[in-house]
Order: structure tokens, then sequence, then C-alpha cells
């Protein structure tokens, strides 16, 4: 191995222990031993990583800590500096778009409500949005170094690592990386847009709320819209591009689909067919008194349940959580679900209800603040190297050059 290879390597080496630090920061303050104790590295070179890090702005010392003194004066705690920027997470997950700002130790700062069409999302909403993100931002950036981190944001639809739509449901009007490109001229930050699902799936595995012995998971969304998504070993299972868990165009033996069946949407064009004008509050008091409406909600939940067996079968997960508005439905949805699953299946096949409205809130902010650790450790030692050299410089050297 040359010294270009070792020096790579040992970057590489240093690099990984810097991401490790950061992210054990994010849990907890730590002090200088207890995270060399943490990584198994020596403690010298914690104390580097840690110097280092304070030398960005990335972390600062913990003055709210009140531990008894040790030896070494290892009683100074370290943390994630609050105010290094801002991570800000939009969710256009239909009827609960909203965005959330975070602080850079992944504090929340403030949510806002946002009003976005289900269908049919114009450049003006979305300049609306922007414009709201703009407002809230623009008065506390001061106190966070003027820095926006990084930009999350969940859509009802199928997105490559290009932030490209490959099926954009109500953003039909922002092919080729057209929203993307409004956030980015607006923000000038990077940006991460995935599947509202996606998001939401591994969010509920951060927490250890979505979990199997076989490490693989199923979660479904069960909404205005119906969508799935597996989770591998912690990882999203996709395929081309990045698609993966669009259920809804499932066809079944009637040669209608899952969506046509069991998404909110189209239940609720069913049942103004039958009652007249109605909304998700009107359904769901209709659907306890209106036989004809209680037999299309409960179809629907049978279809899930087949859906289900049909999963477990295929990829052999047991794991299955629900989540989504249709579960306001109640016990009767879920227990017609669980006995079609009971019944068909061949393995057990375990049902979670999800029980978080923020799970896609939790799946972006641990996104993109896995992705912003070395980014901006690497930018900040970049800058830290081009101040070093210019105030090295002899001024005759620069002006003969």
């Amino acid at each position: 191995m040359n010294n270009q290879e070792k020096a790579f390597k040992q970057q590489n080496i240093r690099e990984h222990n810097i991401e490790l630090i950061m992210n054990l920061l994010y849990g907890k303050s730590m002090s200088c031993i207890e995270l060399s104790n943490a990584i198994n590295i020596s403690d010298v070179g914690a104390n580097k990583i840690v110097k280092e890090l304070l030398s960005l702005k990335l972390i600062i010392k913990d003055d709210s800590n009140e531990y008894i003194r040790k030896k070494g004066g290892q009683h100074i705690r370290y943390k994630i500096n609050p105010n290094f920027g801002l991570y800000i997470c939009i969710d256009y997950t239909h009827e609960a778009d909203k965005v959330i700002f975070y602080d850079f130790a992944c504090n929340k700062l403030k949510t806002i409500p946002l009003d976005v069409p289900i269908v049919n999302v114009n450049e003006e909403d979305i300049n609306e949005t922007i414009n709201i993100i703009k407002e809230y931002s623009d008065s506390i950036l001061d106190n966070y170094s003027n820095n926006i981190v990084s930009i999350a944001i969940a859509v009802p639809g199928q997105v490559n690592s290009r932030n490209e739509f490959l099926f954009s449901g109500k953003f039909y009007n922002f092919q080729k990386g057209k929203l993307a490109r409004m956030f980015e001229k607006a923000f000038n930050a990077p940006l991460i847009i995935k599947n509202n699902v996606h998001y939401m799936a591994l969010g509920e595995y951060y927490k250890n709320s979505l979990n199997s012995p076989y490490n693989i998971e199923t979660y479904i969304y069960l909404g205005y819209g119906i969508a799935s998504c597996v989770l591998l070993n912690g990882k999203v299972v996709t395929g081309w591009e990045g698609y993966a868990g669009e259920i809804g165009g499932d066809v079944l033996k009637d040669g209608t689909t899952l969506s046509m069946t069991c998404s909110l949407y189209r239940i609720i064009a069913k049942a103004e067919k039958i009652i007249g004008p109605c909304d998700f509050e009107r359904l769901l008091k209709v659907y306890k008194t209106n036989s004809e409406i209680h037999s299309i909600v409960i179809e629907a939940a049978k279809n899930i349940g087949y859906f289900i067996v049909n999963s477990s079968n295929l990829i052999g997960c047991n794991t299955f959580m629900l989540s989504g508005l249709s579960l306001q439905f109640g016990d009767e949805f879920i227990n017609t679900i669980e006995e079609v699953v009971s019944r068909k299946s061949v393995n057990y096949s375990h049902i979670i209800k999800s029980n978080s409205d923020e799970s896609v809130f939790y799946g972006m902010i641990k996104t993109i603040k896995d992705d912003a650790v070395l980014r901006v450790y690497r930018k900040g030692i970049n800058e830290l190297n081009i101040s070093e050299n210019i105030e090295s410089l002899d001024i005759n050297d620069v002006c003969a050059k």
C-alpha cells in the first residue's frame, strides 16, 4: 500500500469515527472518554476529533450538565450545537400537508399547516409553501448562522435519486425535476425528495416501532391514497430508478384496482352517489348507520387483508404495520383485515397499528441528518483550510502571482 492509499484509508477511518461521534452526540451529551469507550478508539483520538468539531462549531460544551467532577476533567460533556443551522421538513401527504422546522440538534422549532390541493398541485401552490417557509426562516436565521443545512420533502409519488418524479400523483405538473428546482432556487440548500410512505416506514423503523426478528417489514398507508413500503435490514427495498410500493394499481379479480376499492378518495366518491356531498368526517358517521356504505368499507378491509396475504406469501414477511386515516373506521375494520390474514396466510402474520402521526417527519429528519453530518464536516474543513492558506500567504507572493 503506497502513501496515497494509506492516507485515503486513514481519512476514511477518521470520517467514519467522526460520523459515529456525531451520531452519539445527537442522542445525548457525552465526554471525550465516554465517546472513546463507545466507539473503541483512544482517548487522544476522541479528544482530537472533539477539538476539531468544536472549531467547526458543529458541537459545543454542554454547560447545562452538573455531573460529578471526574479524574482528568471528564466532567466536561459535549453536545450538538443547535444553532449551527436549520433543518426543514415538508410533508405533502394528502390532507396532512405541513412544514416543520428543526434546529441542527433536531429539536422541533415550529409546525406550520399547509393548504395544498389533493390533486393537480400547481406552481402557485408551491410558491405559497416557499413563501411561508421564507417568512419564518428569515425571522430566525440570524440565530442559526444564516444556514439552512438541508431540506426534506415527502410526496405521494415515486421519486428517483435525482429528485425527479417517476410517478407524480398530485404533482403531475412537476415533471423532470421541476419541484426540486423551485426549492433549490429559493433556498440554495441540499434537498432530498422521497415518497412519503418510504419516509413513514423509515420513521417507524428508527423509532423501533416497526421491526421483525427476520429483519423484513412491510408498512401500509391507508388514506386518500394507498401505498406500501418494504424494509429489509432497515433499508427501503426498491427496483427500477427507486420505484416501489405503488400498490394502488394492483389489479383485483373483478378488474378493479386496490386504489379503486380501498382509497378514501374512491370510497368517498362511492358514498356521494348514495348520500350526496360527503367528506371524511361524514363518511365516518354514516359508515356506522348506512348498510350500503358499511359494506363498501368492509369490502375495502377484506381486499387489504388479501393484499397482505399475497405479500406475506411472496416475500416471507410476517410483520405488517398499518397507518392512515382509514384506521379511524375502528376495530371492525382492523379485525376484518386480521381475520382474512389469519385465515388465508401460510405463516403467522403480525398486524401492528401505527400510533404516530409524525412518523413521516421522524423519517425525514433522520434521513437528512444522516446525509448532512459528513457533508457539513467536509465543507467546514475545506473552508478552514482555504482560510488558513489565505492567511499564510505573503502579500508579495500574492502580488507576484
